[in-house]
């Protein structure tokens, strides 16, 4: 399974992982990322508060949301 590609847009490096790339954002430049929440359109500061947001807002993670977008692309493309 080949994942996306991340690149850090401060310096280019590729990262494979979004934890490697918080990691780096943190380390190399003392930054975190800006989530937008697909179901609320809200922007939260970090991938842990992002996690939070999901779960105490809408009850759900970013793994259930992320699943869920799979399986809806899967069923999708096995009815075409």
């Amino acid at each position: 399974m080949n994942r996306p590609a991340i690149s850090c847009k401060y310096c280019n490096d590729i990262f494979y992982d979004r934890d490697e790339h918080e990691r780096h954002l943190k380390t190399a430049h003392k930054v975190s990322p800006w989530y937008i929440c697909k179901t609320c359109q809200e922007k939260i500061y970090g991938t842990d508060n992002f996690d939070k947001h999901l779960q105490f807002t809408h009850g759900t993670t970013h793994w259930d949301l992320n699943l869920a977008s799979k399986q809806t692309k899967r069923t999708f493309r096995d009815l075409l």
